[in-house]
C-alpha cells in the first residue's frame, strides 16, 4: 500500500477499501512501490508491443560498448511489453530482455539496458556480483566520455546498495499489506488479494509468490483472524 497526496493509504482496485478520512470507497491508485526492479520511468513514451528501430539499436550498442564479451552468439534479444509491471526485465530462461518503456532520453534508455542486461551476466538479484558488474559499466562510460550516463549509473548503484539493507521491511511490508487487504475485505479471495500485492509492488504473480513464500500462509492467518469477528 502507499500514501496518496492526502497521506492516507490507498490500494489497488482488485480489492476496494474505505476512505478512513471520508468513510467512501476508494479504488485504484497509480502509485508503485519500490521493489527488485522498479525504478520509475521519468523520460519515454509508451510504443505499441514488439521492437521498434530504436530499442534495437540501443541494445546493440550497449552490448557492444559494455559487454562485448557477452552473448557472442547473439541469442539474447530485446523486445517492448507494455504490460509490464516494472520498467525493465531480464529473463534468463527465454534470454530476453524486456522493456515497458523506450525513453527519449539515449542516457535513460541506456542506463536501463545496462542494468538488466548486468542481470544476465552477473546476478538476477542486487547483490555484489550484480553491483560490482554495474560499477565496471559505469566505468567503462566515463572513460568514453558518457559522462551523463556514468552518473546515472553510479546513482543506480548507491540507491540498490541502500536497497539491499530495506529488503527485510520491504518482505514485512508485502505481507502487512495481505493482512490489510483481508482486514478491510474478509471475503476477498486468495487469487485477488495476491494481484493486487503483485501489482502494486511491481512483480509478476509467480514471482510474487516464489520470492515471498509465506503469502498464502499470511493470507489463511488473516481471513482465520478476521472472519472470526
Amino acid at each position: 500500500m502507499n500514501p496518496d497526496s492526502t497521506g492516507r493509504w490507498t490500494f489497488y482496485e482488485a480489492v476496494r477499501i474505505p476512505d478512513p478520512g471520508q468513510g467512501t470507497l476508494q479504488s485504484r491508485s497509480s502509485d508503485d512501490t519500490n521493489a527488485q526492479d522498479v525504478r520509475g520511468s521519468r523520460f519515454g513514451r509508451k510504443r505499441g508491443e514488439g521492437m521498434s528501430d530504436r530499442l534495437h539499436d540501443a541494445f546493440a550498442y550497449v552490448r557492444s560498448t559494455f559487454f562485448p564479451l557477452w552473448d557472442r552468439g547473439g541469442e539474447w534479444t530485446v523486445s517492448e511489453a507494455l504490460d509490464l509491471p516494472v520498467d525493465g526485465k531480464s529473463d534468463e530462461r527465454r534470454k530476453t530482455i524486456t522493456v515497458h518503456v523506450v525513453a527519449d532520453d539515449d542516457d535513460d534508455l541506456h542506463c536501463l539496458l545496462i542494468h538488466e542486461i548486468c542481470h544476465a551476466v552477473a546476478s538476477t538479484g542486487h547483490g555484489k556480483k550484480w553491483l560490482d558488474r554495474l560499477m565496471k559499466a559505469g566505468d567503462r562510460a566515463r572513460l568514453i566520455g558518457r559522462e551523463t550516463l556514468a552518473d546515472l549509473i553510479y546513482n543506480e548503484i548507491e540507491r540498490y546498495a541502500k536497497s539491499g539493507r530495506r529488503l527485510k521491511v520491504i518482505a514485512e511490508l508485502i505481507y502487512n499489506t495481505i493482512e490489510d487487504l483481508v482486514f478491510y475485505n474478509p471475503s476477498a479471495t486468495y487469487e485477488a488479494v495476491i494481484d493486487t500485492v503483485a501489482l502494486q509492488f511491481g512483480f509478476y504473480r509467480d514471482e510474487l509468490l516464489h520470492k515471498y513464500t509465506r503469502c498464502q500462509e499470511v493470507y489463511d492467518g488473516a481471513v482465520a483472524k478476521y472472519t472470526s469477528w
